[in-house]
């Protein structure tokens, strides 16, 4: 079910009390359905399972009203072929020489970990500074053009849970598009920095470190690209060192590593630097979440189909809230803390993942011809026209 190719999960099951007496699916059945459904269809089914999951936790008091959000964009490994191309001598082309056009959708570069230098990403919505950061939304990148749509699409989401207080935003999504999106919902951000960065960092640095400050602060707009005056600024860059990372490290200010670099639209004077750089590191418990839903929830899988990754990469979303669910109903109903002081659940992914393997009968839930009767975000989002704020999504008739 999870944590191995799907290729090998119909041997695997047919070990199990369950199929004593029934036809094991087969992946293929699988892989061809997905492959005749189109993406949005596939969307919605995928929020409508989220919703059923996430309901249980707003049923136990565990999805507040208001709350910080973080938007991440999450690589998930692809071991793919690097192409199916062959040059004269009919030997395969190495991927670094065809066009990015050609290249499998969604599949992008990244620093070379786990043996393959290639990841297909995956964008998604979760409560952040919260005991239960469970993703209330996720969707695969087609492109990495058009970041503004794919967080408006993302937000959109989110609003059907919470109202919004302060969006946390991974680097990736830093740029203009990301500020011209987030100023169009009318919310407060604060963003990472990632790849290179303005000018005006180093100066901010070098001026916090001869004047022994705790940060230092610019006023800036990644939308001209340009420092602006303290008088007429509407967003910052923030720079702190990391104390952290010092603390780990054998160097000091002088490493460029060493610092936090934030955007926002919070002004430092009013809320302060410090606390903005700590609002946004609280968001940590999201990244625990995604290593443990990599490590735990997330099949093995080398397709090239966009549709069958999304698949996988949703199907992991939805046990991790399954499993989040599930720790939320025992501890409630068992009058026990939800995490104990070392921030462990009262059982674990694997405990979860091996009782639904034991005992399938009670997760048989059979087939569901129109997900709009039984969910209100597919309703209530999708049952009326262009559902995004922003005109023109690509993956979206307007």
């Amino acid at each position: 079910m999870c944590n191995i190719h799907p290729n090998d999960a119909e041997e695997s099951l047919r070990l199990l009390p369950y199929f004593y007496y029934r036809d094991v699916p087969g992946f293929k059945t699988l892989w061809n359905q997905l492959r005749e459904y189109d993406m949005l269809k596939l969307r919605k089914m995928y929020l409508a399972a989220l919703e059923s999951i996430i309901t249980v936790i707003d049923e136990y008091g565990y999805l507040p009203e208001t709350a910080d959000i973080a938007v991440d964009l999450t690589n998930i490994m692809w071991y793919g072929r690097h192409s199916n191309q062959k040059n004269e001598n009919g030997k395969p082309i190495d991927r670094d020489e065809i066009p990015h056009e050609d290249q499998p959708i969604g599949v992008e570069g990244v620093d070379e970990k786990a043996g393959s230098a290639y990841a297909f990403q995956i964008a998604s919505v979760s409560l952040a500074n919260v005991e239960i950061p469970v993703t209330l939304a996720a969707k695969s990148i087609q492109r990495r053009g058009s970041i503004e749509h794919q967080i408006d699409e993302l937000l959109t989401y989110a609003d059907h849970y919470v109202d919004p207080d302060v969006v946390c935003m991974d680097g990736g999504f830093y740029g203009r598009g990301m500020h011209e999106c987030l100023e169009n919902h009318s919310l407060d951000f604060i963003s990472r920095l990632r790849g290179r960065l303005p000018s005006v960092v180093r100066e901010l640095k070098e001026g916090s470190i001869y004047n022994d400050l705790d940060y230092n602060a610019a006023g800036y707009d990644v939308r001209i690209g340009e420092e602006v005056p303290e008088s007429e600024a509407e967003s910052w860059l923030i720079t702190m060192p990391s104390e952290k990372r010092i603390s780990r490290a054998d160097t000091g200010t002088e490493d460029k590593g060493n610092w936090e670099v934030y955007y926002t639209n919070l002004n430092p004077e009013q809320f302060g630097g410090l606390e903005i750089g700590r609002r946004y590191r609280q968001r940590w418990a999201v990244e625990t979440s995604y290593r443990l839903m990599k490590h735990d929830f997330t099949a093995k899988s080398a397709s090239e189909l966009r549709s069958q990754r999304e698949f996988v990469a949703n199907m992991a979303f939805i046990y991790n809230a399954i499993w989040m669910a599930s720790n939320v109903k025992y501890a409630v109903e068992n009058d026990r803390p939800v995490k104990d002081d070392q921030g462990r659940y009262p059982f674990t992914a694997n405990q979860l993942m091996v009782a639904m393997l034991l005992d399938m009968e009670d997760i048989d839930v059979g087939e569901v011809r129109d997900l709009s009767v039984r969910s209100n975000i597919v309703r209530e989002v999708f049952g009326d026209g262009y559902p995004f704020r922003l005109e023109g999504h690509p993956e979206f008739e307007n």
